[in-house]
């Protein structure tokens, strides 16, 4: 059987009717074309279509409107996201899969009056390097919240000046409270849009047989006979190129190992910085901090990792509860 995934786990070759950018989508509506399927990103439709849109109202009604959009386009809708069990497996999807060249660049955005100055985000490699392109443009923008004043505490007026400990300690303060607001986000959405099929990579992962014969039915599309089978094949070799799909549960055990003073070496893992700030993140949530000034090479051991961290107090939160409550932004 052959399978549209690339080595990175992507399935990218799969080319299907991808409505992106949204002039794509825009065009499919105008011109009455009516396809079997078709797929798309958020964050691209009708007024709210600003880089900034997700801070002009809370999250969920800004989503809320793009769900009402393309529900009087499109018969039927599935939602694609992540949980609190994959946050990390998420970011690092998009790190690792959504890259642009030169080429694609100009085959895919170019067209439609697109600069490489505005998505230059995605043609970095390293993970340190997209984020800090992705903070640039954000305090940047009109409505952010998070503005160049965020960044005096320490000391620095410029995102690419932060040294790797800084930016760390950054990402730990800032990043996932994004996060836990879209998780939230759509928890509420799943409420006003109980029509929508809303689908967690979790569920992928942990019941993809399940998962996509739901997905299929939804649809309206027939699991014949004989395909359960095909879709374990699918599952076996899908799995193995999923290089990341366990960094949510590594990083837990990194806190747990740190929390109970228990060996471990996790220097095989490949954290990236992300993952790193989400162990500085879940390590204070539990009262612990860690001496990080100049901490520019994380340790990847329990051994050299403990006499760096200092205790508050004995108040203690299990890591898989720790992502922050807050509401959406």
């Amino acid at each position: 059987m052959e399978l549209p995934f690339n080595d990175d786990g992507s399935s990218h070759k799969f080319v299907g009717s991808f409505l992106w950018p949204k002039e794509k989508l825009f065009q499919h509506i105008s011109s009455g074309n009516k396809h079997r399927f078709n797929r798309m990103h958020f964050g691209v439709y009708e007024e709210i279509n600003r880089f900034d849109s997700c801070h002009s109202d809370q999250y969920h009604k800004v989503l809320a409107k793009e769900l009402d959009f393309l529900s009087a386009h499109f018969d039927k809708i599935m939602v694609l996201g992540f949980d609190q069990e994959s946050v990390l497996w998420q970011e690092h999807n998009g790190f690792d899969k959504v890259i642009l060249t030169d080429e694609s660049f100009r085959d895919e955005m170019e067209i439609y009056g697109y600069t490489k100055e505005g998505f230059k985000s995605f043609f970095a490699i390293d993970p340190a390097d997209r984020i800090r392109h992705l903070i640039d443009r954000e305090v940047k923008l009109e409505l952010s919240p998070f503005k160049v004043t965020n960044l005096m505490g320490w000391h620095k007026n410029n995102i690419y000046d932060f040294d790797t400990w800084e930016l760390r300690e950054l990402l730990s303060f800032y990043w996932f409270t994004r996060t836990a607001g879209t998780i939230d986000a759509w928890e509420k959405i799943k409420l006003l849009h109980q029509d929508v099929l809303f689908v967690s990579i979790t569920d992928i992962k942990n019941n993809f047989i399940d998962t996509v014969t739901k997905s299929a039915q939804h649809f309206d599309v027939p699991v014949r006979d004989g395909m359960i089978d095909r879709l374990q094949e699918v599952y076996e070799k899908w799995l193995p190129l999923q290089k990341q799909i366990n960094k949510d549960s590594i990083c837990r055990q990194v806190v747990e190992s740190l929390l109970d003073k228990i060996p471990f070496d996790w220097s095989h893992c490949n954290l990236s910085i992300l993952d790193e700030a989400w162990i500085q993140k879940t390590l204070r949530d539990n009262h612990v901090e860690i001496r990080c000034h100049n901490l520019n090479v994380f340790p990847t051991n329990t051994e050299d990792f403990l006499p760096l961290l200092e205790t508050n107090n004995e108040h203690r939160t299990e890591p898989e509860n720790t992502v922050s409550s807050r509401t959406s932004p």
